[in-house]
C-alpha cells in the first residue's frame, strides 16, 4: 500500500480531474445535441442555395440532399448533432467544387 503524504494535494488532484472530466462530457453532450433553430436555419439556407448552385451549373446532384425543400432541411438538422449538419453541407460543398 502506498502512505498519502499530502492528502489535500490528492484531493486537489481528484477535484481537477473532476472539473476536466466534466468539461469534456459537457462538449461531447454539445456535440451530439440536436441543432437549434438559427443553426438549423443557417443550415437550410445554406443547402437550398447548395442546390440551387446544383442545378445553375447543372451538375446533376440528386436525393435528399440536394433539394430546394428548406423545410425539409431544416427540419432534419433539428435532430442530428452540429457535427452532422456540418458534415452534410460539407459535403455538398466539396461535390460542387469536382463539379466542372
Amino acid at each position: 500500500m502506498q502512505s498519502i503524504q499530502n492528502p489535500g494535494k490528492s484531493i486537489a488532484a481528484i477535484a481537477s480531474g473532476l472539473v476536466f472530466g466534466l468539461a469534456i462530457g459537457g462538449m461531447q453532450m454539445r456535440a451530439a445535441r440536436a441543432g437549434d433553430s438559427a443553426s438549423c436555419a443557417r443550415y437550410a439556407d445554406s443547402a437550398v442555395q447548395q442546390q440551387l448552385e446544383n442545378i445553375r451549373r447543372g451538375c446533376g446532384f440528386s436525393g435528399p440532399r440536394w433539394s430546394t425543400d428548406r423545410n425539409g432541411h431544416y427540419n432534419w438538422c433539428l435532430g442530428v448533432s452540429d457535427t452532422e449538419a456540418f458534415n452534410e453541407n460539407a459535403g455538398r460543398a466539396e461535390s460542387l467544387r469536382l463539379c466542372r
